[in-house]
């Protein structure tokens, strides 16, 4: 069976739980004897958790790509788990919509990201400005022309012809 090397969102999120999970359980059996408030039974079993909550996570971890590697480290750093009323979570949820609403990225990604998509719609495009809906998204952006300065549109372009040399 072939393994995916990243984490859908979902599969972060439980990651991330289970993570938490083995702090909370390490905290307990830590603390709670510490209190003489576990039997020995009782100490194992949550011993017997840890290790192999541990090994699932390192597991996990092992086989995915470097990339993802720091991309869930970095979201266990800012990772918080909180326990909340249901009337707070729907006053939250609205705040969530409202954020999601709009995307947030880095002015360099952002135009990488539409060299990308420029590549693939608007060379040797010729549509109109008018019936684009990347026209507006880019002028709205600033994203800068093509300097073709073609008929149809500021960001259509051509990809110049390079000829071979023969001899």
């Amino acid at each position: 069976m072939i393994v995916k090397d990243y984490l859908n969102a979902e599969e972060l999120n439980d990651f991330l739980l289970i993570a938490t999970v083995l702090q909370t359980v390490s905290k307990i059996r830590k603390g709670w004897s510490s209190r003489n408030n576990l039997t020995k039974e009782e100490h194992k079993n949550l011993k017997y958790a840890e290790t192999y909550l541990e090994k699932f996570l390192t597991q996990l971890v092992s086989r995915l790509s470097a990339k993802e590697q720091r991309k869930i480290e970095n979201r266990a750093k800012e990772f918080e788990l909180k326990i909340i009323d249901k009337y707070t979570l729907q006053r939250m949820k609205g705040q969530w919509e409202e954020e999601l609403k709009v995307a947030h990225l880095k002015r360099e990604e952002f135009e990488d990201w539409c060299e990308q998509i420029m590549e693939i719609h608007c060379k040797h495009c010729k549509k109109h400005h008018d019936s684009c809906n990347l026209y507006d998204v880019f002028v709205n952006n600033f994203v800068p022309e093509s300097g073709w300065n073609l008929e149809n549109c500021r960001y259509a372009y051509r990809k110049p012809k390079v000829r071979k040399k023969v001899g």
